[in-house]
């Protein structure tokens, strides 16, 4: 006899394919949510060329140094006598744009002149401009305005159209729009490589990108013809050039990009950007934690505690009407996707439960989810389409609509389940509705759907289903009891995740397991970042007291401070123990002399001790009545160690305690440490050990006038000062130049090289 069928379950999502068989005004990624308006800012041919908010919008760059370049776009229309053209950056010093002299500031063929300025990009210390109407590519260095390069072609035998250029680390790509090819230019090199040759399909390709993990996006925009494409979309290709997708929508691969501090917004006829406070500065500028979302383009503008800057597109300062309408909206309206058929493999079986993860639930948006089962009454029965299926055919379990509650307001992640209203049928096809007011999306994150139903009815006397009716209201009924005892059931059978650091889900239970293990792990951790520190405890525990077991505990401090792995931090942080450290005393030259008699290499103040006539300084000396004066070099360092770390790893205050903290909790309780920040550079008898405390680096960008923002660490060496991290030195004989511009104030931002 055939045994009935364990309860089993599908699950749908990005990872393990959503199995869609029709999808429309939805984008289908690592969620379901509703496709962006094709002509909002979230489309991938938006206005202004950001990929749907995924770039920085056209004509846009941020250097190494957090400088703001803008970059005036040419009009293909427009004839030269009627052109201007521009390359402004901004000065912190007076909060202002302004133009960069001699660097495309006129129209023409010469070098440094463009005709139709097509997008700028900046990598290193080396400014990109495609110049589409010369056919041209030309490179400028950033600090001297020297120019570096002019590439009218990288093939003889052909005539490129650079339309675009991007960066990443230290190569940039360039695309040939007429061609449909993309080269690529690494720092150092005389001339450009070609990355990307052969194209699936001939388009007209308009735009590059390349995500963190250096694979190349382009745009390809529809165009009359046959075998042009239907929609906008994205071609991806790997580092070596070779094809690898399609995407119709920026959702796919948005997660692939860093998201950008600068998003335009229209508002009256302008385009208006906000300056984040933190690329405002003078000194220590850098990207904002919190980059504005496409709902608000100008949030980090708003408000009367924020102090970033509007500006239009030209550079020139703006204000905002706060009151006015929210602008265009971002998604659509309505969507709707179906699954493909899912198969039981089960005759006339009996969908038991759909769970759904939610993402984002806006206020008023709908989410409602519908279930057909069809089972075939022999093989030669066509197939529905799911498209064409009656809407009374559809069985509705389960519709949810975000709470009413301010517009700036979404629902956080949540979870609902239902029982699967169908019929029997050995296939079901499942249908998710999406609606929303166009300025937010709601999201379905994954479903989970379970079956066949063990129903408790099956334990009652068969008289209880001898009735259609009354068998389907009996099983919906005894199902509300039967789901919370399942779901206590699986609890117990999968109660082992919960004491697996690889498997607990993130939150209060993998932060359970953590107390339980005696663990402390840092509250401005997300899931991960606490995941790893986990893992690893087993056997750090088995270390603990010893030099490797804190190193190891810092070093996964550092990887989730830094982003670095282990591998990548080398040999650091190093521990250095105080009796391993170098002799405080040496032989003197004299081979005859006796012992100790040799020269100190330490000082009385080491100690602090007082003595009269020997160590008496007011305000440095200590009253220490305990020990021998004679033997305090080494009492004082016998049980005490530095630890040297990077100072470019401990960036602010927030971090400098992190660690510090990391080392409290796992030193030896009788001894002390010192905690020791170092940057690039030898500098003897201060930082000159080989191997630990001496760095190579570049040298230092200095800025005399700038001063500390007052969120470093207090261990962080001095910075901007002439003799400690100044490098006076000269450029090569081919590339000495020396030019102040307008607004350049000497001791500010003056740069020495």
């Amino acid at each position: 006899m055939m045994q009935p069928q364990r309860p089993t379950s599908l699950l749908l999502n990005g990872r393990m394919d959503w199995r869609t068989r029709h999808a429309r005004n939805v984008a289908v990624g690592a969620n379901i949510r509703l496709a962006a308006d094709p002509k909002g800012p979230l489309a991938l041919a938006s206005a202004d060329g950001s990929l749907g908010g995924v770039v920085l919008p056209r004509g846009f760059a941020i250097d190494d140094e957090g400088r703001l370049y803008l970059l005036k776009l040419g009009r293909p229309w427009a004839t030269d006598s009627h052109r201007s053209t521009w390359v402004k950056r901004f000065n912190p010093k007076t909060r202002k744009f302004a133009p960069l002299p001699t660097v495309a500031d006129k129209v023409g063929p010469d070098a440094r002149q463009v005709r139709l300025a097509a997008n700028l990009a900046v990598a290193r210390r080396n400014l990109y401009i495609a110049d589409y109407g010369n056919r041209r590519v030309q490179v400028f260095d950033t600090e001297t305005l020297m120019l570096r390069h002019i590439w009218p072609s990288p093939d003889k035998q052909r005539v490129w159209r650079p339309i675009d250029v991007a960066t990443r680390g230290d190569a940039a790509y360039i695309l040939d729009g007429g061609q449909g090819r993309v080269y690529k230019h690494r720092i150092g090199d005389d001339d450009l490589s070609l990355v990307v040759a052969a194209l699936p399909v001939q388009g007209r390709w308009t735009r590059v990108a390349v995500d963190l993990a250096g694979r190349i996006h382009l745009l390809d925009l529809p165009k009359p013809g046959k075998g042009a494409s239907p929609q906008p979309r994205i071609a991806v290709f790997d580092q070596q050039g070779q094809f690898i997708e399609f995407n119709t929508d920026a959702n796919q691969f948005r997660a692939r990009f860093e998201a950008p501090p600068i998003r335009l917004f229209r508002q009256d006829g302008t385009q208006l950007f906000c300056m984040p406070g933190s690329l405002a500065r003078d000194c220590g500028r850098q990207l904002p934690a919190s980059p504005p979302a496409p709902e608000m383009p100008l949030g980090l503008c708003a408000g009367a505690a924020s102090d970033g800057l509007i500006f239009d597109r030209q550079g020139e300062s703006a204000t905002v009407n706060w009151d006015a309408s929210a602008g265009e909206k971002l998604y659509a309206t309505e969507g709707v996707w179906i699954s493909q058929k899912l198969d039981s493999k089960i005759s006339r079986c009996q969908w038991h439960r759909i769970e759904l993860e939610l993402g984002e639930l806006p206020p008023g948006a709908r989410i409602e989810v519908s279930t057909f089962a069809f089972e075939p009454s022999n093989l030669s029965d066509p197939e529905p389409d799911p498209r064409e299926i009656s809407e009374n055919l559809w069985a509705t379990s389960l519709a949810v609509t975000g709470s009413s509650q301010p517009a700036n307001i979404s629902a956080t992640a949540s979870s609902e389940e239902s029982v699967v209203h169908s019929r029997e049928g050995q296939y079901l096809w499942l249908r998710i509705k999406l609606s929303g007011d166009g300025y937010g999306s709601p999201a379905v994150n994954s479903i989970r759907l379970r079956f066949p139903r063990e129903s408790y009815l099956n334990y009652l006397p068969a008289i209880y289903s001898a009735d259609d009716e009354s068998k389907r209201f009996l099983e919906r009924f005894l199902g509300i009891v039967q789901t919370e005892w399942d779901e206590l059931d699986r609890r117990i059978e999968e109660i082992e995740v919960l004491f697996d650091p690889k498997a607990v889900p993130g939150g209060a239970f993998l932060d359970y397991l953590a107390n339980w293990l005696a663990l402390p792990l840092e509250g401005n951790w997300d899931a991960d970042q606490r995941r790893r520190l986990l893992k690893a405890a087993p056997k750090l525990y088995q270390q603990r007291g010893t030099l490797e077991g804190l190193r190891g505990y810092l070093q996964i401090y550092l990887q989730n401070m830094t982003g670095l792995s282990v591998e990548e931090q080398r040999e650091y942080p190093q521990i250095v123990e105080g009796f391993r450290e170098r002799q405080r005393f040496m032989l003197s030259v004299d081979n005859a002399a006796a012992l100790g008699q040799g020269a100190p290499l330490w000082s009385q103040s080491v100690v602090g001790r007082l003595q009269l006539g020997v160590f008496a300084r007011e305000g440095e000396v200590r009253l220490v009545s305990t020990g021998d004066p004679e033997r305090d070099s080494f009492h004082e360092f016998a049980h005490r160690f530095r630890v040297f770390v990077p100072a470019a790893w401990v960036r602010t205050d927030t971090d400098e305690q992190m660690l510090r903290r990391a080392i409290e909790a796992e030193k030896p309780a009788h001894t002390s440490y010192d905690l020791c920040l170092i940057e690039p550079g030898f500098r003897v008898g201060l930082q000159s050990t080989v191997g630990i405390d001496a760095i190579v680096g570049a040298h230092a960008t200095t800025r005399l006038g700038c001063t500390r923002r007052g969120d470093e660490g207090e261990n962080r060496q001095p910075e901007h000062r002439l003799g400690f991290d100044t490098f006076l030195g000269g450029l090569p004989a081919d590339q000495r130049a020396f030019q102040l511009d307008p607004d350049v104030q000497i001791g500010v931002d003056a740069i020495l090289n």
